[in-house]
């Protein structure tokens, strides 16, 4: 099993620099994306009314701002 695996793995992947530098890149651009994302969420859920669109949603909603 395990070498079926490895065999199709050279075959479609590790066999050409370019599929390998492919993938490479294309897996940096979404763990960047999937990090980054994540980062934020938790950024915003830990700083949740203390951020400037909390306030800003606060006021309009009191008629202080526009």
């Amino acid at each position: 099993m395990s070498n079926a695996l490895t065999n199709i793995f050279y075959k479609y992947v590790a066999r050409r620099n370019s599929t390998w530098m492919a993938g490479a890149i294309l897996g940096a651009f979404v763990l960047d994306s999937t990090v980054s994302g994540a980062v934020n969420t938790f950024f915003d859920s830990v700083n949740k009314g203390k951020l400037w669109k909390d306030v800003y949603a606060e006021r309009v909603k009191k008629g202080i701002s526009q």
